[in-house]
């Protein structure tokens, strides 16, 4: 049974993608077709959420999101959504709207992200929400994926969370990847 364990454990710490890591040049395709660089933001701290229009999780964090911008836009971050629905060109303005984005979002796919993130191609685990965040040099330093128990509670309390990895990027340091949110 302990072989078995430590070959689960090896496969998942296999699959993970070393961080901190340069962030690849990924196009986001905004609703009206265009496509920007993410590299267009380098100089800011970017906060990439990869959202579903239909999960309320998703929903959630874009309206924590919007507070966020507000209060971090000034002091040099970034917020970006990436809707990856099938159809997502069809739904990310009913998305804005409803949700009052009050940053940029666009379009992307299950793979392109998959791709961004250094993720198998084969993974079928729920893609969203998802937290990118990278620093103003263009360096991936922390990702969440809503998977762990430790990232569920990273999104359950993203209101702290979220502002918590902020404040140490625009430091100029690492955020902590020992974030231990309050329990419950």
């Amino acid at each position: 049974m302990r072989k078995i364990v430590a070959l689960l454990v090896l496969a998942v710490a296999g699959v993970a993608a070393q961080l901190p890591r340069k962030a690849p040049d990924f196009m986001v395709t905004g609703n009206d077709g265009k496509q920007a660089p993410l590299s267009s933001y380098r100089g800011r701290t970017v906060v990439l959420a990869v959202m579903l229009t239909t999960s309320p999780s998703c929903q959630k964090l874009a309206r924590e999101l919007y507070g966020i911008q507000a209060d971090y836009g000034p002091r040099g971050a970034q917020v970006l959504g990436l809707i990856v629905d099938p159809n997502a060109a069809l739904l990310v303005d009913a998305f804005g709207k409803t949700f009052g984005s009050g940053y940029p979002v666009g379009v992307s796919t299950r793979e392109a992200v998959l791709t961004f993130l250094d993720q198998p191609l084969t993974d079928n685990a729920p893609l969203a929400p998802i937290l990118v965040f990278i620093d103003k040099s263009g360096i991936i330093r922390n990702v969440h994926f809503m998977r762990t128990a430790r990232d569920k509670k990273f999104f359950d309390q993203a209101n702290k969370a979220i502002p918590a990895e902020l404040d140490q990027l625009l430091k100029g340091g690492a955020p902590s990847l020992q974030f231990q949110p309050s329990s419950r």
